[in-house]
């Protein structure tokens, strides 16, 4: 009877892991600190603080900072994740890892993990991401993140990773979202998802949460999602923003090289304070 009774338990706690949602978000976060002159403890690591990646607070006062990733699809508007901005005191961004400039938060839906970020000032210098119709990507496309991963280990700078559309639905069926096996990290939430022509198809969200895979004896192998860029629309309809997307034709494939040059002129590092 009580071998019975432990097989139960151990089945409802199985059944517990599983049904418990393993969505997690890939935002990066910075132990709380307080500044003191101009140093900054991330992570527990000593850095020399750079004012273009730290938003200002009153000497002595404690920050949760958190970082994620963004791109321009106008001259002065901004997607990122909704998680990434979301209870944000002020939002910072950083464009070609040298011009900084305040951000505010036009509109944003936590359903879809979707937020729109005004950003004045970079008109003449950014050049905004071709948006594509995420319908028509089939399973098995090769595909692109760019965004600033694990930044205070990885460095500022943009990084590129590479893999395909796994799947043309996300966890547990929902066709709001992409399974990708492009590797992604805390830090690239918010960041374009792009085809080989350098068009988005989707926004970075998230992986598998390993911690609560692997209490079930599993490591998971590049299991990621990104939110398919036609959700912004209706983002955007909410909002009543109009922008004059530019919205792609069919091109030539480009190689991984030209997809990060373009990439690069539009992403942007974010810089939150909560």
């Amino acid at each position: 009877m009580r071998h019975i009774k432990g097989i139960f338990f151990l089945s409802l706690f199985v059944y517990i892991i599983l049904a418990t949602p393993v969505y997690a978000m890939a935002n990066a976060q910075f132990q709380d600190t307080e500044r003191s002159g101009e140093n900054y403890n991330f992570e527990q690591e000593r850095v020399n603080a750079d004012d273009r990646y730290a938003s200002q607070s009153p000497k002595g006062k404690k920050l949760s900072i958190y970082s994620g990733s963004g791109f321009f699809i106008a001259p002065n508007v901004v997607v990122t994740s909704n998680h990434v901005i979301s209870g944000a005191s002020s939002i910072e961004i950083v464009y070609n890892n040298e011009i900084k400039r305040t951000a505010v938060v036009i509109d944003s839906d936590k359903t879809s993990d979707l937020a729109l970020l005004r950003v004045v000032g970079l008109e003449d210098v950014a050049s905004p991401l071709v948006l594509a119709n995420s319908d028509s990507m089939r399973e098995g496309s090769r595909v692109y993140a760019v965004g600033f991963p694990l930044p205070v280990v990885m460095g500022m700078g943009a990084k590129l990773s590479e893999g395909i559309i796994s799947s043309n639905s996300g966890l547990r069926d929902d066709l709001r979202i992409f399974q990708i096996s492009t590797p992604v990290q805390p830090g690239n939430s918010g960041g374009p998802l792009l085809n080989e022509q350098a068009e988005v198809v989707g926004v970075v969200t998230g992986g598998l949460n390993a911690i609560n895979m692997m209490k079930q004896g599993i490591i998971p192998q590049n299991v990621n999602y990104a939110v398919k860029i036609n959700n912004l629309c209706k983002l955007m309809d909410n909002s009543s923003l109009n922008i004059g997307l530019v919205w792609s034709l069919y091109g030539g494939s480009l190689s991984a090289a030209d997809v990060m040059d373009i990439a690069k002129k539009a992403v942007v590092f974010i810089v939150v304070s909560k």
